[in-house]
């Protein structure tokens, strides 16, 4: 009994050592534990704080790419990538052919000899067609005007020179010969005629598009000279070295470089038009200390997402969608000694003719408003006298 009681004893002891050492164990692990899930919790906000910072980043970089897409997506014209895809697809094509007429149950060999000949020579054709096609779309959206000058309706021109070619020398000395037929030209006044060649200037039904360019840049002048801007019309006596300005207008200090796109609603102003306009603008700013030199752009039709960006970013003024009617035209200006004359819009020096409302010269919507104010029509039409 007392044996049984001695070892219960015993293992009472050890027990008890064995619990407080287990008891033990927990706490210091639960120490341990606790240590690292401060670690772990210290990490987390580290992570946390950086996980922010990486999304200021990617967002920064994503804006970037965005931007890049788009510029890329606008400005890439695929020029042999296509073409070889396209004369891939024609050697596909023709491969084929070859083989239904060599293998079929009675074989046609010079048939196939022919068309794997024809195939060669298509397929350099067509490459060569398709990379041309996106060469030429690039020197489009590069250099508008030649669009404008490959629309010229030579069919028109021809018709035009016979039609005119019944007028006597003198007559056609006069612009308004253009305009009106040779019976309305010697029958009517002098004043009717020269009106009736102003409706039928706006009348037309087919203009080039370098007229309706010239149109669009004279109206946005109209619009400066009329709030008393001076206005010197750049483009129309430049044309392809007008370096991107079409009007230069100053008032006071400020200077207003314009550039003026009249095109198709369906075509897009993109970003080399606005680096160029603000190149000639910087090159200005250079030579114009003292004023303030601002680039303008004026179209009637839309801007690039990237093209509007960058005019942002330069400090441009831009005016899209920017449309014009019929408007006065007939320009009244008073001479240095005087003289009242007035310039139609096909006179010679009607772009080198400048209004300044203040001095009482204006724009006048017909010839019998011209002459009311004592304004008579430019004896200089041609370079000679009427």
């Amino acid at each position: 009994m007392d044996d049984w009681f001695g070892w219960l004893i015993v293992i009472g002891v050890f027990s008890g050592i064995g619990f407080i050492g287990w008891v033990y164990e927990v706490f210091e692990n639960s120490n341990k534990l606790k240590s690292e899930n401060e670690q772990l919790t210290k990490r987390n906000k580290d992570w946390e704080n950086y996980s922010t910072e990486l999304d200021g980043k990617e967002k920064n970089i994503e804006q970037r790419e965005n931007l890049f897409k788009q510029l890329f997506k606008e400005r890439t014209q695929n020029y042999p990538v296509v073409g070889q895809v396209w004369s891939d697809l024609i050697d596909i094509t023709e491969s084929e052919r070859e083989r239904a007429l060599r293998y079929k149950s009675h074989p046609a060999l010079r048939a196939a000899d022919e068309v794997k000949s024809i195939k060669a020579e298509k397929r350099e054709l067509a490459k060569e067609l398709i990379s041309w096609k996106y060469k030429a779309s690039n020197y489009e959206a590069i250099y508008p005007w030649l669009v404008d000058e490959m629309g010229e309706d030579i069919a028109d021109e021809v018709e035009a020179d016979i039609y005119y070619s019944v007028y006597t020398e003198k007559e056609r000395e006069d612009p308004v010969s253009q305009f009106v037929s040779p019976e309305d030209y010697r029958k009517l006044s002098v004043s009717q005629r020269n009106q009736l060649a102003l409706e039928r200037y706006w009348q037309r039904g087919k203009k080039s598009k370098w007229m309706i360019g010239k149109m669009y840049e004279r109206y946005v002048g109209y619009v400066y000279e009329k709030d008393g801007w001076d206005v010197q019309y750049f483009g129309i006596h430049k044309r392809y070295e007008d370096l991107g300005r079409d009007l230069i207008a100053q008032k006071g200090k400020d200077v207003h470089v314009i550039q003026c796109k009249h095109w198709s609603k369906f075509k897009t102003i993109y970003e080399n038009h606005i680096f160029q306009l603000f190149g000639t603008t910087f090159s200005m700013r250079k030579d114009l200390k003292g004023k303030v030199v601002t680039p303008v752009f004026y179209t009637s039709t839309l801007l690039s997402d990237t093209a509007m960006e960058f005019a942002r970013l330069l400090g441009m003024k831009i005016f899209q969608g920017y449309k014009f009617d019929q408007y006065p035209c007939i320009k009244c200006n008073i001479s240095a000694n005087g003289e009242k004359i007035y310039h139609l819009p096909f006179d010679q020096q009607y772009d080198n003719t400048k209004i300044t409302p203040k001095t009482g010269e204006f724009y006048a919507d017909t010839v019998a408003e011209a002459e009311a104010h004592g304004f008579r029509r430019a004896f200089k039409w041609m370079g000679g006298k009427a």
